[in-house]
């Protein structure tokens, strides 16, 4: 009995050494990334499955073709955009605070100092569309939600009041950082080119009108697809959950308006229902699909 009692006070001594060495090492990590954040000179921010990895390829395949860098550095923006004298440049799902620990929407708070003095480009894209892509990153890639997409939608966690939450303090406060910039998912399907031009323009690429042909032909969705399927992507981050499951791919469809074949009419009701509860009325990114 008493080795038992022994054994259960050291497990639990050495449980709280593990929990003291991982908030030590979650300090030690805030503290690097706000350094490493002070140093940008732009963000490109946006919330998951809005597009941003198609918007990032484009822009690293722009870079190394209008700099002559490695094709190493297609995603690492950091780098190329460094590289390229316009950095650097992050992609960030930064913005509101505890967007990814789980929190409920009503506990996101907008980081100002973080974007002062910068340039952000915002990536939006029709809040129904992106709650479909990203129910499926959590449920078929990370399993980290367990449940039906009708139970996701009303998640406080995950969910549309979450997603709305975020555009709204994103919405009110454009006016923080030195230059801003929205464009939308819809906007790089309808005109890619010219919408990668405006981007790189504003980002400082010189020249951006030449090289962004060539970069979006690079990142169709036709050849993205190939390079997921077929390995192209080094990073795991860009291969699928499942090989298996269609639905399990970091490049699923890519479709405007595709919402509609996954939520009911009970579904899209509610989700207008939190738009008009937690939205801005002068905001449009909510419903970018429609228009």
């Amino acid at each position: 009995m008493a080795a038992a009692q022994k054994a259960s006070e050291t497990a639990r001594a050495w449980a709280r050494v593990e929990r003291i060495r991982k908030r030590a090492s979650g300090v030690i990590k805030d503290v690097r990334v706000a350094a490493r954040n002070r140093r940008m000179a732009s963000f490109i921010v946006s919330y998951p499955k809005t597009g941003r990895t198609w918007l990032r390829v484009m822009l690293g395949k722009a870079l190394i073709e209008r700099y002559s860098l490695s094709e190493e550095r297609l995603l690492d923006t950091y780098k190329a955009s460094r590289a390229a004298g316009i950095g650097p440049v992050m992609f960030s799902h930064g913005g509101p605070r505890y967007l990814f620990d789980f929190r409920p929407y009503d506990k996101l708070t907008f980081d100002a100092d973080l974007y002062r003095g910068k340039k952000v480009v915002h990536l939006v894209r029709d809040v129904r569309d992106t709650l479909v892509s990203y129910y499926f990153q959590l449920a078929k890639r990370e399993m980290l939600f367990e449940g039906e997409m009708s139970a996701f939608l009303r998640d406080a966690r995950f969910g549309a009041p979450k997603i709305i939450a975020y555009y709204t303090q994103w919405f009110r406060n454009r006016n923080v950082p030195r230059a801003f910039l929205a464009v939308s998912y819809e906007q790089m399907r309808a005109e890619p080119v010219e919408t990668l031009t405006r981007v790189l323009t504003f980002l400082g690429v010189a020249d951006a009108a030449r090289v962004a042909p060539a970069a979006v032909a690079y990142a169709s969705f036709e050849n993205m697809k190939k390079m997921e399927t077929g390995g192209g992507f080094k990073r795991k981050m860009m291969q699928p959950g499942d090989a298996q499951d269609k639905e399990s791919y970091k490049v699923r469809k890519g479709k405007v308006g595709g919402f509609r074949e996954y939520l009911s009419d009970a579904d899209i009701a509610y989700v207008d229902a939190q738009i008009a509860a937690l939205g801005d009325a002068g905001c449009d990114w909510y419903k970018k699909a429609e228009k």
